[in-house]
């Protein structure tokens, strides 16, 4: 073998050696290096959600517990989810910004109760937030609800014919009787369905409860009711009503806007229409009956019962009980031969109690006597019809023993005269002398002159001039000359503002009685286009007008009171008459006995007063109630 031959072997096995002498043994292990340690946990995140427990019923609130800590300010606005299942009953929130060591510390919590809306498996979404451009959301929290003990209403029970119950909001409307007696209570019942919150209040708009006398209650029930698997917070408004005439009457739809686009029909609900049957009142009636209906009992008092001739003895009738007591017709006072009686006023307090209209109404009336000697205020009898026995019933107080001792005409003695001066001076022909005051002079200067201090000039010297100037000053025109000009101004400036007051007052307080004027108009030409007694319309018209102008407590003012109280507030006499007439006869007619005829065979308690029943003559008389009231400035 030649040299270069042997020569190739040996070179490739030297470069191998060198290979494996730099090669590392395979059991070595790289040296440390610190900057090449093994990789740290991720950072927590910024955000977190936690749960004050993960399995409930519908009858449980949740509690949600959101917080996020960030080292910078550069953060966005905490992105709540949509919650599917779950109501917002209820949310707080909490924010605390700390320096450590120069670095900021930015804390916020979010506090949420979340009400389940129905069972089975529900998710707390994920919340979001941005900070310094990078999104953070938490984890998604699995919870599991349960059916609790919370009343379960169906679909049919909640809303008959209405919308699905699977919608967010719907309304109902009821009574508690299809059928009830003249006058007996109704209560109509408004429910509103939530399954989410409204976030505003809505806006309600009661029908037209056309035929009956209401009361609406301020006070809402709130509860909530479990419709097939969803859970609803459901309010209730009551309004009590008292229909004022027999037959079918129709309530209108009660309506319910919701927040937000009004043009949407989804935000305008609606409730169906009901109908209601009254039945007239039996033609058995007693004679003490003027209408009333509902359970009376009466009670009477009397004081003093010791009185001399001409003391006035107060006769106190209180009636109380269940029914519509603010239109419970006056008592028949009882005519004492001998006694001249005068009215002294009533009162009333009534109030919804576990359903009904419960209350007492107190008539007072003077009773004067003319001769001395033992009398007797007779029982006073009330009759009124009580609906749960469907028959009339009469309450009776007992009679009231008075003692009138004869009249005192012993006047009070003059005292005695001390001094002959001092006695009493005769007139003679209605002229009284002037008497002699001779007694009361003195030959006494009437002012002392004033002692002069030492020193002090007198007279037309500095002390006089100093007297002088305070005389001046001391009387009234002095002081008129500075000051009157700017009283003036003052005085005409209070009168001008009190004149725009005024002006303003009564341009808002004819507005609105002319817009009750109207409303009454249209109202009684819709009842008597939908059967109504035409009395009756035009009586519901005119009590309208006159509570828009007068206010409320006049459905409480006895007819014969009523006149002198029109007439002071501007309305003529004839005016005033017609009015009260058209009251009279629209609450004859609304009580009226099934069968009930006049003797001279015109129902006047039917048609009104015979040649002023057409509907020209009751709008006109509505609209001069409205021209002559609707000229004063409220009260």
């Amino acid at each position: 073998m030649t040299a270069r031959r042997m020569w190739r072997p040996l070179a490739a096995c030297g470069w191998a050696l060198v290979v494996l002498a730099l090669a590392p043994p395979a059991n070595a292990q790289p040296p440390s290096d610190p900057s090449a340690a093994a990789p740290t946990p991720p950072a927590p995140s910024p955000i977190s959600a936690t749960v004050d427990r993960t399995t409930l019923s519908t009858d449980d609130t949740l509690r949600l517990r959101v917080e996020v800590n960030a080292d910078t300010m550069q953060l966005s606005q905490l992105q709540q989810p949509v919650f599917d299942g779950f109501a917002i009953v209820g949310s707080t929130s909490s924010s605390n910004l700390a320096m450590i060591n120069g670095v900021p510390s930015f804390q916020l919590g979010y506090d949420y109760a979340l009400q389940p809306m129905r069972s089975g498996d529900l998710v707390v979404p994920s919340f979001t937030i941005d900070i310094n451009g990078r999104t953070y959301r938490t984890e998604p929290i699995p919870i599991s609800v349960t059916v609790g003990t919370q009343p379960t209403v169906s679909p049919a029970q909640a809303a008959p014919g209405a919308v699905a119950p699977g919608e967010r909001f719907f309304i109902t409307a009821g009574v508690d009787k299809p059928e009830a007696w003249l006058g007996e209570q109704i209560v109509y019942t408004f429910r509103l369905f939530q399954a989410a919150n409204l976030g505003q209040q809505p806006s309600y708009g009661a029908p037209p409860f056309t035929g009956f006398w209401q009361r609406r209650e301020s006070s809402q029930r709130s509860d909530r009711v479990l419709v097939g698997d969803r859970l609803y917070l459901v309010t209730d408004l009551d309004t009590y009503l008292f229909p004022t005439r027999s037959g079918d009457i129709e309530i209108p739809p009660a309506r319910l806007s919701l927040v937000g686009d009004l043009n949407d029909a989804r935000n305008r609900l609606a409730t169906e229409p009901l109908s209601v049957r009254i039945r007239p009142l039996p033609d058995d009636a007693p004679p003490a009956f003027g209408g009333a209906v509902g359970r009376y009992s009466l009670a009477a008092s009397a004081a003093p019962t010791d009185v001399a001739v001409d003391e006035p003895v107060r006769l106190t009738l209180t009636l109380s009980g269940e029914g519509n007591v603010e239109t419970a017709p006056d008592p028949a006072w009882p005519e004492i031969a001998g006694w001249q009686s005068y009215d002294d006023g009533q009162t009333q307090a009534v109030e919804a109690r576990d359903g009904r209209i419960v209350g007492q109404r107190t008539w007072r009336r003077l009773y004067v006597p003319s001769r001395p000697g033992a009398a007797q205020l007779p029982a006073v009898r009330y009759a009124y019809f009580d609906p749960q026995r469907g028959s009339y019933a009469v309450a009776e107080t007992a009679p009231i023993d008075v003692r009138v001792r004869p009249a005192s005409n012993a006047g009070a003695a003059a005292p005695a005269a001390t001094d002959p001066a001092d006695r009493a001076v005769p007139m003679v022909d209605g002229v009284v002398p002037v008497p002699d005051t001779s007694r009361w002079r003195t030959d006494a200067p009437l002012l002392e002159p004033e002692i002069p201090l030492p020193g002090a000039q007198t007279g037309s010297g500095v002390l006089g001039r100093g007297r002088a100037a305070a005389a001046r000053v001391t009387r009234l025109g002095y002081w008129l000359l500075w000051f009157g000009p700017f009283a003036v101004v003052a005085l005409d400036i209070g009168r001008l503002r009190r004149a725009r007051r005024r002006a303003a007052q009564r341009n808002a307080y004819g507005a609105r009685v002319r817009a009750a004027a109207d409303a009454a108009r249209r109202e009684m030409v819709a009842a008597s286009s939908a059967g109504a007694v035409p009395a009756v319309a035009l009586a519901d018209a005119v009590r309208a007008v006159l509570s828009a102008a007068i206010g409320p407590r006049v459905a409480g003012v006895a007819h014969d009171a009523l006149l002198p109280l029109l007439e002071a507030r501007g309305l003529g006499t004839e005016l005033a008459r017609r009015a009260v007439e058209a009251l009279a006869l629209g609450d004859a007619a609304a009580w009226r006995p099934a069968g009930y005829e006049a003797a001279d065979g015109h129902d006047s308690h039917v048609s009104g007063r015979p040649g002023r029943t057409e509907a020209a003559d009751a709008e006109a008389l509505v609209a001069a109630l409205a021209a002559a009231l609707g000229r004063g400035e409220g009260g």
